[in-house]
């Protein structure tokens, strides 16, 4: 005897005239005291929602961008860390060679094409120095042989620190210049300091000249790599 009306999502309104009540009523049956009545809610506040961020999309991409940042934020910071620190071990390289007295003793690590010949220059500058070439592939002859020595069994920067340490104390020797590439000299010099921490390390490094910048950018970062290892305590390699 009462009269209703369809809802949208199939919900009707009962009309109980005889009692001026109204009750909820599901298109399927199930009476609005059930859980007719929590789904209704659901989907209304569903629809709420939608039309919400239909009407606020500023609102979306806060959220989107809020959320984008937690991720790439410690990223940058590591890339930004990263950079500073490549920028820092570039420059504590020396630029250019220290101050070389005529009976010092030069060694040299083999490893570039660059780094013998510029010893040899610098042996023909101070003819009374002694030099050493240090590393796997010295073997040769080389002129003014009789100031050269060759240790041809190190296979590494680090085995180069020990067999020049060896050959050191050996000489008893207090002071030696140390000749590589500029790129190189950061880790070759911790290296040699860490094995002989009592002797003046004089540097002298062959600059990457001629070398394309693409080429120095990997040298530099493939250096700077090595060094953040060894200095978490890996050595070899």
């Amino acid at each position: 005897g009462g009269r209703g009306r369809i809802l949208r999502g199939g919900v009707g309104i009962a009309d109980d005239s005889g009692h001026g009540t109204q009750r909820a009523r599901r298109s399927d049956g199930n009476d609005g005291t059930g859980h007719g009545w929590l789904d209704y809610i659901g989907d209304a506040a569903n629809r709420n929602r939608d039309i919400f961020n239909l009407h606020h999309p500023s609102h979306n991409i806060k959220d989107s961008g809020q959320r984008l940042m937690k991720i790439l934020t410690p990223s940058l910071l590591f890339l930004a860390m990263f950079v500073i620190g490549g920028m820092i071990f570039k420059s504590m390289s020396p630029t250019g060679c220290g101050t070389i007295l005529p009976d010092d003793s030069i060694f040299v690590l083999t490893g570039d094409m660059r780094r013998i010949p510029f010893a040899m220059r610098m042996l023909r500058t101070y003819p009374d120095a002694d030099l050493y070439i240090i590393g796997a592939g010295a073997e040769g002859s080389y002129e003014m042989a009789r100031r050269v020595t060759i240790e041809s069994d190190s296979k590494s920067t680090y085995q180069n620190a020990r067999a020049i340490r060896d050959i050191v104390t050996r000489a008893g020797l207090d002071r030696i210049v140390l000749i590589t590439t500029e790129d190189h000299m950061n880790r070759a010099q911790y290296l040699l300091r860490g094995e002989l921490p009592n002797v003046e390390i004089v540097a002298c490094p062959t600059r990457l000249s001629g070398m394309p910048a693409p080429r120095r950018l990997e040298r530099w970062t493939t250096e700077y790599l090595k060094y953040i290892v060894t200095l978490l305590g890996i050595k070899e390699g």
